[in-house]
Order: structure tokens, then sequence, then C-alpha cells
């Protein structure tokens, strides 16, 4: 079984409750199918993904009707697709195999579902303009919204264990139900991040298990699943721990503060009743080999960048049965206006996944992280390349060589970095550089970052002084130019390595707290 469409069905709504129960009745679909089958009879079930084997084709189409009845009755708009292999003759894996490419066949080759359209006279819900069934507090509303809604609370409930992990000072602490309740600072500039980090190469070392013995290879990719399932339930829960320590109370207020410079600190609110503090942070989706979450935009790389180590810290604890080494991942950090529709911002944060990995790819890097980043005052009608192309090209062209002001994407250290100045590593050493140096005079960062973009860095050293000196080993005058020269692909390229931290000035907050390294 296969969950498709899982990210427009989630991601549809601008409203949280609604995206947090949506991802909610997802993951309750393989919760279904695990207790429909027999222990005997399960495989794996994780991420909107479930493989069982039965002992007739009767067995399996019965499984196929209940779990379908139990997703239109209970998760209406969440569209299942099942394949099935029927050839007993075939070692497990290859039935297994078998059954994904029958999935793949009918993604291929099914007509899209229309729903019915309203007969007579209806109202249109609201979130997807079709015709609804519900009126909701004045906005009308679909079965689909219905049921999202319905699930919200239980979500919350199912999320506090994550909590139960993490506490500071015997303070309390819940998850936002609004995306206004993530940190948003009044009078200032208000950016969200959208967060979706995706394990590497997780589905080949998956598919690659492999046993002669059916029962052991059952016994295999159960085990697999449920170590993966663990590593990345210790990363979040370790994630949110240290977001919470990092928390102090200032002016009888909770806050997350940059101590190394002037970015407005995160001020936390409290709830209704006065006794929980709401977190600037809310998981959406995790489980399997990737999770998407959304905070404050100030955060979102330094919770970024925790998670994924997080996941090689524990995946080297608690090794993977296919012994092929610990777990890395890549993260597209999509920073937004909280009222951006949110499936674009989505759709942006998975191509800037998708960027990190292909970086990696060129690399031939088994070892590190990845991530890339996004930030977008206004809406994103243009893909990736084209974006990078028209904010981070340089505005002169008095050389016939590409010149970039952006290094990412960025491998997030440099140790075991064939490009050790292409890594979150240097940009952070000029962050903390430039937001000791530069904290109370914007007007020369906005010098600055002019200067970058004209070419002009040589003359605004000289009114100033060199640029910030970086741990890179370059004959180039880098600090004097405020660029690298490179080859790539034999070509010469230019690339900025200021830039990038220029732009974070007043949007990057590390998270600070006693378990930090």
């Amino acid at each position: 079984m296969d969950t498709t469409g899982i990210q427009s069905y989630i991601f549809n709504s601008n409203k949280l409750p609604e995206i947090i129960g949506a991802s909610y009745l997802v993951k309750q679909a393989a919760v279904k199918a695990k207790k429909i089958v027999t222990s005997d009879q399960l495989i794996y079930a994780n991420g909107g993904n479930c493989v069982a084997q039965f002992e007739t084709e009767s067995d399996a189409q019965a499984f196929i009707k209940e779990l379908s009845k139990w997703v239109y009755e209970k998760a209406p708009g969440v569209e299942l697709i099942f394949g099935i292999c029927t050839d007993d003759l075939l070692p497990l894996k290859q039935r297994v195999d078998n059954a994904f490419k029958d999935i793949d066949k009918k993604k291929n080759t099914r007509i899209s579902s229309q729903s019915l359209l309203g007969l007579s006279v209806t109202k249109a819900c609201y979130a997807t303009g079709l015709p609804a069934s519900y009126l909701d507090e004045e906005r009308y509303i679909n079965s689909s919204i219905k049921a999202k809604l319905n699930t919200k609370d239980q979500a919350n409930k199912s999320l506090s264990s994550c909590l139960s992990k993490g506490s500071n000072d015997g303070l309390s602490y819940k998850f936002p139900l609004d995306l206004d309740q993530l940190g948003r600072s009044k009078g200032d500039t208000s950016l969200i991040a959208v967060v979706h980090i995706d394990g590497n190469g997780i589905g080949e070392r998956l598919k690659s298990l492999n046993h002669e013995k059916e029962e052991d290879h059952k016994d295999l990719i159960r085990e697999f699943s449920d170590t993966l399932e663990g590593i990345n339930k210790q990363a979040l829960y370790k994630t949110i721990q240290d977001l919470i320590n990092s928390i102090e109370i200032t002016n009888n207020r909770p806050c997350i503060v940059n101590k190394n410079s002037n970015v407005t600190p995160i001020r936390m609110s409290q709830d209704e009743d006065k006794d929980k503090i709401i977190l600037p942070f809310r998981p959406i989706i995790f489980g399997g080999d990737d999770v998407t979450f959304v905070c404050d935009g100030r955060i979102g790389i330094s919770l970024a960048i925790r998670y994924m180590e997080y996941l090689k810290i524990y995946s080297q604890k608690t090794p993977l049965p296919d012994e092929k080494g610990i777990i890395t991942a890549s993260a597209g950090i999509a920073i937004i206006k909280p009222h951006y529709p949110f499936a674009r911002a989505y759709q942006l944060a998975d191509a800037l996944c998708s960027n990190a990995k292909k970086y990696r790819k060129e690399l031939g890097d088994e070892s590190g992280n990845f991530l890339d980043w996004h930030i977008a005052y206004t809406g994103v009608n243009d893909s990736l390349k084209d974006l990078r192309k028209k904010d981070y090209q340089e505005e002169y062209t008095n050389e016939r060589r590409s010149k970039s002001l952006t290094q990412r994407p960025v491998r997030i250290r440099k140790e075991g970095s064939t490009e050790q100045e292409r890594t979150w590593d240097i940009i952070e050493e000029a962050l903390y550089q430039f937001q000791s140096g530069y904290a109370d005079r914007r007007n020369k960062v906005k010098e600055l970052r002019d200067a970058l973009r004209l070419g002009e860095v040589e003359s605004f050293v000289a009114r100033h002084s060199p640029l910030p000196a970086l741990s890179i080993n370059a004959e180039d005058d880098f600090q004097n130019t405020g660029f690298l020269i490179k080859s790539i692909e034999g070509n010469p390229s230019t690339q900025c390595v200021y830039y990038d931290a220029v732009e974070l000035l007043d949007l990057w907050i590390p998270i600070d707290s006693s378990t930090k390294g």
C-alpha cells in the first residue's frame, strides 16, 4: 500500500489545525493497517507505506477492502494505491519489489478520481473549492476539512510524548495551533520557516536488504523499519529538548535570544490558561526517513542542523541492520511570510532539499549532511534555478566568468569536505564575526551588501577595513575582494564567501543550550 498525494492533501490549507489534522490522518492509515493484519502477515508499515503477506489473494482483497472503507469514512481525501504480486515461487524480496512496481504502474496509468461536484444550489468549501458539507465558525467546509479539524486534538495529544522528553525549570510547554504563535515580533519583519529534511539514500538501503530465508528476510525488513523509526524519534525529541533548554526568562517573558547580536529575540506567548509556554516550533510530518516542521524563521536553519546531526549520532549508537553506516540527510528551508501559501512553501522547501541532495551527489559525499535555504519576502513563482540566477548573480559583467553571490547549497561541516569553503561552518564563522562587529551598524551592513552585488568590495574595504578572516585555505585575496575563484567542470567560476552570512545577519539565532556540541 502507498499513500499518494500526501503533500497536496496535507498542505492545501494555510490553517495550522487543518495541516496538523491532515498529517495525523495520513499516519493513522498506516496505524489502521497494522491493526487489520496479524503480526505474521505484517512486514512493515511506516511513513504512508504498508507491506503485508497473505496466504491467499482473497485475504489480501479483504484487507484492501477494510482499509479502503476506513480511509473513505474516517479520512476522506486520503488516496491509497495497492500493488499485488501473487507469484509465490519468487523469493520474498522479488515479490515485494514487484508489488511496488505494480503500484508505480498504477500511478502512471490511473485515471485521477474526480469528486462529484455540487448538485442544485451549493456553497463551496473555503479551502478546497469543492461543495461544502458543513458550517464551521461561519466557514463552509467539505468532509475532508471536517475530518482534519476533528483530529487536531488527537494529533496534539500524540505529540505530548515529545515534550515529556524535554523540560526546563519545571515549566510546561505546548505546540502552537496557529502560525501566528510561532514567536512573531510585532513591528519587526516576521518570517516563519518551513523545513523539509530527507534521509540520504534510505530508500535504496531498504531495497538492497536481502536474505535467502523468507522469514529472516521479513525480520530484517522489520528491524530496519523499526530501527529507522526509533532513530528519527530520538533525533526529534533531542532537538525539541535543545530548543526548550535554550529558552530563558527575560522581563518575565520566555525568550530565545542571540547573545552575540541585536537580532530581535523570539518572544513566546502562553496559552489561554497561562500555565503553558507555546513553543515557536511544530512538527508536521515525522517518521520513516523524512521530517517536515514549521518554526520561527530565525531558528529554522539551527534546528535543521541539530536534527541532522542527531540522526548521525543516534544511527552510530544504534546502527541500521544493513551495516552500511550512519544516517545522513539533506534539508531544505523555505523562510517565508506567515500567510504565504503553505503548499507553495512546502514545494519550495522540497526543491531546496532536492538541490542539496544534488550537490551531495556531485561531490560523491557519503558522510556529510547538506542543506539549502531561500528567504522569500514576496511571492515565489520562478523555479529555484531561475531564482538563484535572478537574485544571486552579480549585477556587473566585466569578466567572462560565472559570478555567484551565494555558496548554497552547502555541506554542514567542513571536516571531511573536499570543498571546505562551501560549508555551513564557514558561513557561521562569518555570521559570528559580522554580528559582533556590525551589530549596531545597519548602514554598514547595507553598504556591504550593495558593494558585494556591484563588485565594489575593494573600495568598501578601503573606506572601512578588510572583511573578516575565515578559516579557508585559499590563495585568493578574498578579504579584500569578497570572492573565491574556482573551476567548476573546467569553467572558471567566482563565488562570494560573505553574502550568505550578510543576508542572514538579522534572521539567524543559534540554538544555545546545555547540550550544545
